[in-house]
């Protein structure tokens, strides 16, 4: 009979294989068929995708699991054959690309925002400017001191406030796009227009995803270590189930975006 564990893994197995194959359709249909997705937005589209299977396929590779047990939350590798030191770097890669995946959801919000409303601001998003976004979210906390877990500290409230601002910005700009999209989109075609409602309708639900699949299942987690002292509440939670949920929000994403972008659907 198949472990807990055993299971998790199976489910981060077929999240990553689904995603894997849906992702790469999506890469190739926006190279080679789609032609109203040009520059920039495209660089963002393809770069999300490849992001969404590196996520997938490295929790694989590191086993990530995650223990919530009263005002600790230990995080650590099932991964067995290999250094230590590779699984601590490996489950340390895994946390850095779920925060990049979460940021690069906001980021896509801001630069829709800044097409519609500030056109030069966002031409600053054109060439190399695009790496500096896609690269912020890597930037390392500082380290362990020896004396004080300060590192340890540093992740879970980098984990919160990463989740939390970035909600915050994309609830902003969402309500924005809202309000103001029709009477900005009033001075461009029918097509631009038809074609800008489709990003906002698919950056919305692209939101929704992660939210009910990243945000608020991590952020309990995260919020586990900081509540139990402060109410006195004890835990025991295997919260590791989390990362094999985590391995299919990149196929759920890849599919919302195709079946509602026009051109997409059309081609598929």
């Amino acid at each position: 009979m198949k472990t807990y564990f055993q299971y998790a893994s199976v489910f981060s197995k077929i999240g990553f294989g689904a995603g894997f194959i849906t992702n790469l359709f999506l890469i190739y249909l926006t190279v080679f068929h789609v032609k109203k997705i040009v520059g920039t937005y495209k660089i963002m589209v393809i770069s999300f995708a490849i992001m969404g299977i590196v996520s997938a396929g490295w929790d694989l590779v590191s086993k990530p699991f995650m223990h919530n047990y009263n005002k600790a939350m230990i995080y650590f590798s099932l991964g067995g054959g290999g250094s230590l030191q590779f699984f601590q770097f490996g489950i340390a890669f895994y946390a850095m690309m779920y925060m990049a995946v979460l940021s690069f959801i906001t980021v896509q919000f801001f630069y829709r925002y800044l097409l519609l409303f500030q056109p030069k601001m966002a031409q600053k998003f054109d060439g190399n400017g695009i790496f500096w976004c896609l690269g912020y979210p890597i930037i390392p906390g500082m380290n362990a001191d020896g004396t004080l877990r300060w590192k340890n500290m540093c992740f879970l409230t980098q984990g919160v406030a990463v989740i939390g601002l970035h909600y915050l910005t994309i609830i902003y700009l969402s309500l924005q796009m809202h309000f103001h999209m029709k009477l900005k989109l009033a001075e461009y075609s029918a097509t631009y227009r038809r074609l800008q409602k489709q990003f906002f309708r698919a950056l919305v639900v692209q939101t929704a995803a992660p939210t009910l699949m990243l945000a608020l299942p991590a952020g309990c987690a995260f919020l586990c270590p900081l509540i139990s002292p402060i109410f006195g509440i004890h835990f025991s939670l295997q919260t590791g189930w989390l990362c094999a949920v985590f391995s299919l929000y990149p196929l759920i994403d890849s599919i919302a975006f195709m079946m509602i972008v026009t051109e997409y659907k059309k081609i598929v």
